[in-house]
């Protein structure tokens, strides 16, 4: 059993490498170049706790006495804060790769709650028709009226509401995700709506109705297989807007807890003393934002090239 495993495992990576796909990638200096800068800031998120030389949110190793030191190679800089310091003592290096940290994993985990929901509801609207179909798209027209960062200030705010207040600081990074996650759903509802319009017409559909296969089984199992390919690339591109939205709201103080900040709250915090002088406590967060961000969607837009069956004509 585990050698049919292995042998599927090596068949698919060997198809993988070998596939078109994988020809454009080795032939796109673009893609590679945003493809490793974006490797480089998931594992130095993902292995902040041994990178890092100072754990930056520890009061107990925070020395006020090494507040506002400038980078390294300017003077009055030190070798052990490369990036140098905030009005704290905290290492921006330090500070930078676990706000990161969690940028990512709010802005990857909205995606996620988005592609599901967008998914299940575009699904069912464009499956069933009818009443069910103008219900989900009349909410997803009220939707798109208003900004996404209008609605997840509105989702955010109603669940501070609803949410003990000595129980926000523990879930208030599940509560972002959700916040954001309800804005973005509609692209993926619509996209997946329209696929499934033109598959269920299909003869395919049709024999499975036949066989008297459940509509649910219908929906997830035959249709949405072969609808999935174009959410995967807009999800690639929603993680970097997820990434600034998530880094909108910590700026505008509603985001993460300031035990917890993420690059946004960096910046937020850096804001104040960028006209004194010190400008490395705002600059390196906002140059490691725009880097994740820009390396995100410049791989996803190539990835959406890539997958395009017209791309190479």
């Amino acid at each position: 059993m585990n050698g049919t495993y292995l042998s599927r495992i090596t068949s698919f990576f060997y198809r993988a490498c070998n596939s078109e796909l994988a020809y454009r990638f080795r032939h796109s200096s673009t893609a590679i170049v945003a493809a490793l800068v974006c490797l480089v800031c998931i594992v130095g998120t993902l292995l902040a706790p041994w990178l890092a030389p100072h754990h930056p949110f520890d009061l107990k190793t925070l020395d006020l006495l090494d507040s506002l030191l400038p980078p390294f190679w300017l003077q009055d800089g030190k070798s052990s804060y490369p990036l140098g310091t905030d009005n704290q003592g905290r290492d921006i290096f330090s500070a930078i790769l676990y706000g990161a940290r969690i940028s990512l994993f709010v802005g990857v985990g909205s995606v996620f709650f988005s592609l599901v929901l967008g998914v299940i509801l575009g699904l069912l609207a464009g499956y069933a028709g009818g009443k069910t179909d103008a219900f989900i798209m009349r909410v997803a027209d009220v939707q798109l009226a208003f900004p996404a960062i209008l609605i997840a200030l509105l989702i955010d705010g109603i669940a501070r509401l609803l949410i003990p207040k000595d129980a926000q600081e523990q879930i208030a990074l599940y509560v972002l995700i959700l916040a954001i996650g309800f804005s973005g759903w509609v692209q993926y509802a619509r996209t997946v709506r329209g696929s499934t319009m033109v598959e269920k017409r299909k003869e395919y559909v049709q024999a499975a109705h036949i066989i008297g296969r459940h509509p649910a089984a219908i929906m997830f199992q035959h249709v949405l297989p072969n609808v999935i390919g174009p959410v995967f690339i807009i999800a690639t591109l929603h993680i970097g807007t997820a990434v600034i939205t998530e880094a909108t709201l910590s700026y505008l103080g509603i985001g993460v807890p300031p035990t917890r900040p993420s690059l946004g709250m960096l910046i937020r915090n850096g804001n104040d003393f960028l006209f004194s002088g010190e400008w490395w406590i705002v600059v390196f967060p906002g140059l490691m934002l725009v880097t994740m961000v820009l390396s995100i969607n410049v791989l996803g837009n190539w990835l959406r090239e890539g997958l395009n069956p017209r791309a190479g004509l």
